[in-house]
């Protein structure tokens, strides 16, 4: 998993876990 940020909407700025494979692995984690 790597450390994303969100771009767009209402939580635009904060980060979460991503999957780094995505689209195949859709997992995610708040942080």
């Amino acid at each position: 998993m790597e450390r994303k940020t969100i771009r767009k909407g209402a939580k635009a700025g904060h980060s979460f876990w991503g999957c780094s494979a995505y689209p195949t692995c859709r997992g995610i984690r708040p942080i």
